[in-house]
């Protein structure tokens, strides 16, 4: 099913609740490396919810249905929603901030409140290594391998 949208509008608030004495003890080295920062945010995060989902449209385009179907099948869902749109249509768009707003942000929260309490129990990944000595080679951390070896890191 293809359904086109013109002249979208959205208007998102997110609300993010963190814990700053969590997130004070994070080891700096844990939030440098890109793959690690979003468990390592998380894991200090308290609440993550959309407090506020609205997307208006412009207008709807109708839906063209393509797949295994039947040219009489195609014709009859074609013709069907064809009347349904030259009737509602209006309404449709009118109905499309309040049903993201009331249906599809209630869903995304749950999924982002499963998400962010599952990252949460995580706790952020330690860069520490018993074999690390007391220095930081700072070309280790800011350049690329074959350039920090050209420095002595």
């Amino acid at each position: 099913i293809n359904i086109g949208l013109d002249d979208i509008e959205a208007d998102i608030a997110l609300l993010f609740a963190m814990d700053l004495d969590l997130f004070g003890d994070l080891e700096l080295g844990s939030i440098l490396y890109l793959e690690k920062i979003l468990p390592c945010v998380l894991s200090a995060s308290r609440a993550v919810d959309i407090s506020q989902l609205s997307l208006k449209v412009g207008d709807i385009k109708e839906p063209t249905i393509t797949g295994f179907l039947s040219p009489e099948a195609k014709e009859s869902i074609r013709s069907t929603t064809k009347a349904i749109f030259s009737k509602y249509r209006e309404t449709i768009v009118k109905s499309v901030p309040s049903f993201f707003d009331q249906t599809v942000r209630p869903l995304v929260n749950s999924i982002l409140s499963s998400y962010v309490e599952a990252e949460s129990k995580r706790s952020c990944p330690s860069v520490s290594s018993p074999e690390l000595n007391d220095f930081v080679n700072f070309h280790d951390l800011l350049l690329p391998e074959e350039q920090a070896a050209a420095f002595g890191g």
